[in-house]
């Protein structure tokens, strides 16, 4: 999967955003649609789809849904999101039609910041529209440290991977290493089986929100 950089990869390590949700959940039919003629390129039923959505500010939001199964080759979708000065979504990119699942996580589980997605959901008192999900968080094994912002999740297990521990193991820094190979460092047996276990040790897991 190649996620659009403007999302989860390159933004989203820039600074700490002003809230950040991400989950799993099932989708009744989906579809990959060619917005410009409607035709429907591939289609199907309860697929298992991961979400994320983040709100940069109050006025600049960002979401990224993918299916589980294909890691987003088969379904995938990004896009911006644009609020007014009341925090009213006004505008959206990417799709078609934003998914419901992205104006429920802003309103169920960000609703402290009372951002509006009537533009979108229109519920009435009585009707509003629900779906299940199930939160999970980034978590870093090494540290036991656990993000919702996967950019920053990234940065702090490279930071403990190569600012700590691949230096106690080898006794070189990354800046020492250079554009050489890690292969090319001629390690003893003891050291790579202590090298594999640092990278098992900072390789993000998902787990869910306690």
């Amino acid at each position: 999967m190649n996620p659009n950089p403007n999302t989860l990869r390159d933004m989203s390590n820039s600074r700490p955003h002003l809230r950040v949700v991400n989950a799993t959940y099932t989708v009744k039919t989906i579809s990959n649609v060619v917005l410009t003629s409607g035709q429907v390129l591939d289609q199907a039923k309860n697929i298992e789809m991961r979400v994320t959505v983040g709100l940069r500010d109050e006025s600049y939001g960002y979401f990224e849904i993918y299916d589980i199964a294909s890691d987003g080759n088969r379904f995938y979708a990004e896009g911006g999101l644009w609020f007014d000065k009341d925090r009213k979504l006004v505008d959206y990119d990417g799709v078609g039609e934003l998914p419901d699942i992205v104006s429920i996580l802003i309103r169920d589980e960000m609703d402290d910041l009372m951002m509006d997605m009537s533009y979108v959901l229109g519920d009435e008192v009585g009707t509003e529209k629900t779906m299940d999900y199930k939160l999970f968080e980034y978590l870093c094994p090494a540290t036991g440290q656990r993000f919702t912002q996967h950019g920053l999740a990234f940065d702090h297990t490279y930071k403990v991977y190569w600012g700590k521990l691949f230096p106690e193991v080898t006794g070189i820094t990354r800046e020492e290493l250079g554009i050489r190979r890690v292969k090319e460092l001629d390690l003893t047996p003891e050291q790579d089986a202590k090298l594999k276990e640092a990278q098992e040790k900072t390789a993000l897991v998902r787990v869910p929100v306690k």
